[in-house]
């Protein structure tokens, strides 16, 4: 067996882990709104939900996929943000519903990704929550990730008229694990539409959970921040759908044991965008080194006063994320 970490980086990852719990609990991140834009004119609405992978590309295997990658060279961030911003101008959308989005993290070169997406891809305006952000995160050991700042973004081709943050519920991890971790967050954003207030939620639930009730905790949170009527929920949640059984996927079925799924009582209401969400076409999530996706990870819901009259996950070849790209045009039910 090997020796392990050095002693240091259990020091400095403590300290780590106090310091942010201190600067999280005097001052708990809060969802912002950048810039102004038009009211939404029309009947149907058209959004995008994409986890871009921090603009990290593809290029590399990181340490959490069984990799050693850590950071980002700075030319293989400046493509990737390319090839985003080119994916959300073809996608023609009204709001892009985006999670893993650096701002100023040492492992993508300091980039803050929102102000590159909204000034170089004509958003006028956006709004944004901290989920990930630590001054100094001393592991993996030999290859510090250092100042990690990532945040769940939702850029707007119409006017947004609030955006507040919902804290979820932790992974079942030690006290340092939780404060160093991702700080899971409900963005939800409200904005007229078709005369009536809206509301978005931008999601992103905890991966590795292995069934320990994580998931049906955060979504139980998600599900009383929501409004009685008028309501979209969409991004990753790390989460398989109904019917699709996870022995397919080998020793990575251990990442998916329940027997009942986290999302199968949303999609039983009739929520889903999608009707038949365990059929391949629908699947979202790209393996290293593959454009096959393997897995349906990012879902849609809508509430029943709404009627999704398309969808579609968008094929990338080449993808400069892990995750495909789903795009809906919701409308009002007569």
């Amino acid at each position: 067996m090997g020796a392990g970490p050095p002693p240091w980086v259990a020091l400095r990852a403590l300290a780590a882990a106090a310091e942010t719990e201190l600067r999280w609990r005097l001052s708990p991140p809060v969802a912002k709104i950048r810039g102004q834009a038009p009211a939404h004119r029309g009947s149907t609405l058209s959004l995008l939900a994409w986890n871009v992978q921090f603009g990290a590309g593809r290029s590399l295997r990181f340490f959490y996929d069984g990799g050693e990658a850590v950071h980002v060279p700075a030319p293989e961030v400046a493509a990737a943000m390319a090839a985003i911003r080119e994916t959300l101008a073809d996608a023609a959308v009204d709001l892009a519903v985006l999670q893993e989005v650096d701002v100023g993290s040492s492992r993508t070169g300091g980039v803050d990704e929102i102000e590159a997406l909204v000034r170089g891809g004509g958003w006028p305006t956006a709004a944004y929550a901290a989920v990930h952000d630590v001054r100094h995160l001393p592991w993996p050991a030999g290859s510090a990730m250092g100042r990690v700042h990532m945040a769940q973004a939702t850029l707007a081709r119409v006017a947004l008229d609030r955006a507040k943050r919902w804290p979820l519920p932790a992974l079942r991890e030690s006290r340092i694990g939780r404060a160093l971790n991702l700080r899971r967050a409900d963005l939800e954003t409200t904005l007229m539409f078709d005369g009536a207030p809206l509301s978005v939620h931008n999601v992103h639930l905890s991966a590795f959970s292995k069934g320990d009730g994580t998931l049906e905790r955060q979504l139980a949170a998600i599900e009383a921040a929501l409004p009685a009527r008028s309501w979209v929920v969409a991004g990753d949640f790390n989460a398989l759908p109904p019917g699709d059984d996870a022995a397919r996927l080998g020793l990575d079925a251990a990442d998916y044991p329940e027997v009942r799924g986290p999302l199968t009582r949303w999609y039983d209401r009739g929520w889903g965008a999608i009707s038949d969400p365990d059929a391949p076409k629908w699947r979202t999530w790209l393996p290293y080194g593959s454009n096959i996706p393997e897995r349906m990870l990012d879902h849609v819901f809508v509430s029943p006063d709404l009627e999704v009259t398309s969808v579609e996950v968008l094929r990338l070849d080449p993808c400069p994320s892990d995750h495909l790209p789903i795009r809906v045009e919701i409308r009002r039910r007569p």
